[in-house]
């Protein structure tokens, strides 16, 4: 058991699978109350999460799935835990699209209509109702006492949740979605999905601020984050800044580039070997640090024959 569910303080837990979720007891009545954090990709994790919870908990309530992000490796179970449970939802006001609305993902990726690799289950989970809107200025009490409260982490999507717990004695957990990846994370995928750079960079200062009365910091992919959260930060800020720096090294170099041939470069940078569903990711994030580096005048966004190019702005 303690293979697929780790306590991490007393009733507060982890399930490691391919997304981490997280997942809070309260024991106020009759039956366990559970409060999940994500779902995890598909129906498969969903069962998988339910057996894991049926083995620690026995008989249990689940009160509520807490969204992180709308991201279909979060959000994918969430349709057949509620249908399986009976479960509430809950989401910020921007991540509640995608939730309901699958088909966005693939398009924001690609752009209108997707090629079938980012139409697949992946890509494209069941939608599922959301029934409770949750932001930043909330703070829930739960059954027991305990709460929880929200921090805004955008950049990595648009609207993102880090959903903090905090027991009586004051200690906090923090389950962080998508907004930090630890270091065995980012040595396998340096170059992450981001919406915004500049957001992304202040949600990391958040996490880092949060840091000092934080006991854990739970990431949605690998290894949970305890003693050396500054650390990880600074790292992840590393390869944030390491990718905008090697788009204006490829632009210094060879003057206007297309973004596919900016793509090529960063990607043969990195030493990547991508498939459709990575180059798509890819390239709407270098799109994203583009966008960016304009509103910042550093690169400039011209059309010539037809063609969309970008520059350094001089």
């Amino acid at each position: 058991m303690s293979e697929k569910i780790t306590e991490l303080l007393p009733d507060v837990f982890y399930i490691r699978n391919e997304t981490n979720v997280g997942v809070v007891a309260v024991r106020a009545g009759t039956l366990p109350l559970i409060y999940l954090i994500d779902s995890g990709p598909s129906e498969i994790e969903g069962e998988y999460i339910l057996d894991v919870l049926k083995e620690r908990f026995g008989d249990f309530s689940l009160r509520a799935i807490i969204t992180t992000h709308g991201h279909p490796d979060h959000a994918g179970a969430h349709r057949f835990i509620k249908d399986s449970t009976g479960c509430e939802v809950w989401c910020s006001q921007k991540e509640r699209a995608f939730i309901e609305n699958p088909d966005l993902h693939g398009s924001v990726l690609f752009g209108a209509y997707p090629p079938k690799e980012l139409r697949s289950l992946y890509f494209r989970p069941e939608s599922c109702d959301v029934t409770r809107i949750i932001g930043k200025k909330d703070l829930i009490t739960l059954e027991d006492g305990r709460t929880l409260s929200f921090a805004e982490f955008s950049g990595h999507s648009p609207e993102g949740l880090g959903v903090i717990i905090e027991n009586p004695d004051g200690q906090k957990v923090l389950f962080a979605g998508d907004a930090i990846f630890p270091r065995d994370e980012l040595a396998r995928h340096w170059i992450p999905l981001i919406t915004n750079p500049l957001f992304f960079l202040s949600s990391l200062d958040q996490i880092e601020e949060l840091g000092p009365g934080l006991a854990h910091c739970v990431p949605s992919h690998g290894e949970v984050i305890s003693g050396n959260l500054a650390e990880t930060v600074e790292l992840n800020k590393i390869a944030i800044l390491s990718t905008r720096q090697c788009i204006l090294s490829a632009l210094e170099r060879h003057g206007r580039m297309t973004t596919d041939s900016l793509v090529k470069f960063v990607a043969d940078y990195h030493a990547l070997s991508m498939k459709v569903p990575q180059c798509a990711l890819i390239t709407s994030t270098i799109k994203s640090y583009l966008s960016e580096l304009q509103n910042e005048r550093k690169v400039r966004i011209l059309s010539d024959d037809n063609t969309l190019y970008f520059c350094l702005k001089t």
